[in-house]
């Protein structure tokens, strides 16, 4: 179960990104997936029924702000390119991580 549920939150959180045009790296999909499966669970455990608890965990991730850890998409593909054309390492950001 807890596989499946975190390739739903990897796609929703891949979807959210894509609507505000933003590139996350494998690594912030992975730890933002992994923390709102984590709400979903903690709702779950505190009594919240499985509507309630993916309530919880989306109200986590339409709060959320990719400004701070993504790049617009267009720089990603102006840096893909560059570094393509001149051989160069693209310059794509650092991965960070979450903090719970």
């Amino acid at each position: 179960m807890r596989d499946r549920e975190l390739r739903e939150w990897r796609k929703r959180v891949r979807a959210r990104a894509d609507q505000e045009w933003r590139h996350l790296s494998l690594d912030v999909v992975d730890e933002l997936a992994g923390h709102l499966a984590d709400v979903a669970e903690q709702a779950r455990h505190a009594g919240a029924s499985e509507d309630a608890a993916q309530r919880a965990a989306f109200e986590v991730l339409n709060a959320s702000s990719f400004l701070e850890i993504s790049k617009p998409q267009p720089v990603v593909l102006y840096e893909l390119a560059k570094g393509f054309l001149t051989g160069d390492t693209p310059e794509l950001g650092e991965t960070q991580r979450i903090e719970r």
